[in-house]
């Protein structure tokens, strides 16, 4: 009777784990709870996935922004550097032919006065860095300065006094190409500085929140063993709380003090089960197997599995 007692008492105490598919009555379960836990798990994980897309897709959106802004200003410097090269390259060409109308004018006076030898073989010199003209454009200067010369000195002065002016004009349109050149050149440089700084406040601001995230999740894991854990202390305290009544109504029935007192042990170890650590539940839970095989239910005192077969006593003959 004893071994089929304590066999119960173990088929109850493993019963959760030997079988799988047998569940103890849950009288606090809350299936609506567990539910709603899981629906907002999941949509806590679907908020986080939103938000680093909705990160993601503001700091695509602010690089696409930038990208077209520095484009659009590249256009502009490009145009400001294209202005300044045309201004300049008009400039010297302009350069070209009068000091080519100077060469020719000069050139049948270098014998009248040593001032106009050097002043035409100072525009041969220029014209050795200036850049070359066309055979077209050097007849229609010397067609030109041909007609200057039978003009009057007014009329002369007054042209080339508007000429004059033309050259100031065009000095100034290249000062200002020049002063613009600079000035985007300078912007550029700010823009630059404002996009690094922009793109480095995006990077910790998208580090930051994934980092939020990953706190996030090891909160969620932790949540989640946590009540794994308090589930399974729930298990062990019911089972325990189940065989601590069985033992001790079997122990009033047969009138066992080892059974009474293992059966308030039980109930008391049910107590504190999750205020300990679970081996000592299990070690505590072994050590009353053991003992409760050890010993007889009755007296209490500790027996063998077996008790040895007494040899019987034999008789002495009569007389």
């Amino acid at each position: 009777m004893r071994f089929v007692i304590i066999f119960c008492m173990s088929l109850i105490l493993t019963g959760c784990s030997m079988m799988g598919g047998f569940k103890l009555p849950n009288l606090n379960s809350n299936k609506t709870g567990d539910s709603a836990g899981t629906v907002a798990a999941a949509t806590a994980t679907s908020a986080a996935v939103d938000r680093m897309a909705e990160i993601n897709r503001r700091n695509e959106e602010t690089r696409a922004a930038m990208e077209l802004e520095y484009a659009k200003f590249r256009e502009q410097l490009a145009a400001a550097y294209n202005n300044r090269e045309k201004l300049d390259n008009d400039n010297f060409d302009r350069i070209s032919e009068i000091n080519y109308g100077i060469f020719k004018a000069t050139e049948e006076l270098v014998s009248v006065d040593t001032r106009v030898l050097i002043a035409n073989l100072k525009s041969k010199e220029n014209m050795a860095r200036l850049m070359p003209i066309t055979e077209a454009m050097k007849k229609t200067i010397i067609a030109e300065i041909e007609a200057d010369r039978k003009k009057l000195e007014a009329d002369i002065t007054k042209k080339y006094e508007a000429r004059v002016k033309e050259g100031e004009a065009a000095a100034a349109a290249f000062e200002a190409a020049d002063k613009l050149v600079k000035e985007k050149e300078a912007e550029k440089i700010k823009l630059r500085d404002q996009q690094t700084e922009l793109l480095a406040k995006l990077k910790a601001s998208q580090d930051a929140e994934r980092a939020k995230l990953q706190k996030e999740a090891a909160d969620a894991v932790a949540v989640a063993k946590e009540k794994q854990r308090l589930e399974m202390v729930g298990w062990i305290v019911k089972a325990l709380l189940g065989v601590g009544i069985v033992i001790l109504v079997i122990g009033f029935l047969m009138k066992s003090p080892t059974f009474i007192v293992s059966g308030i042990a039980m109930l008391g170890l049910a107590y504190v089960a999750a205020t300990i650590p679970f081996w000592v539940v299990a070690s505590i839970m072994g050590v009353f197997v053991i003992v409760m095989v050890m010993m007889d239910p009755k007296t209490g005192k500790i027996s063998m599995l077996g008790k040895k077969k007494e040899e019987p006593v034999t008789a002495p003959p009569s007389a």
